[in-house]
């Protein structure tokens, strides 16, 4: 019986020991915008809209060639198809674009 006590306040105190709880999310970062960076290359342009062949972006895509929105067409001036890039896409709710790009 002695044993048997024994055992369980071990389990019990091992369960304890573990890492603090993390704080919960602040609702007003709830909608907050989600950022990715990304690498590629710049496979042609349309009004609004660079397609690009890129790598992995771990946490939101595979890596896959498609097209992005921009929004400020001064992000794309000189730039052209073949192009090595970096760029960020800002992911907000349903929808995402890319806000930053610069040649690698």
């Amino acid at each position: 019986m002695r044993l048997a006590a024994l055992l369980i306040l071990a389990v019990v105190g091992a369960g304890c020991a573990g890492d603090p709880p993390k704080p919960a999310a602040h609702h007003s970062d709830e909608n907050a915008p989600e950022l990715y960076d990304g690498r590629g290359t710049i496979l042609w342009f349309e009004e609004g809209r660079v397609y690009l062949s890129h790598e992995e972006m771990p946490g939101f895509m595979d890596a896959m060639a498609m097209g992005f929105d921009y929004r400020d067409p001064s992000l794309v001036e000189g730039l052209s198809p073949g192009m090595a890039v970096l760029f960020r896409v800002v992911v907000e709710g349903d929808s995402f674009y890319i806000d930053q790009m610069t040649v690698e």
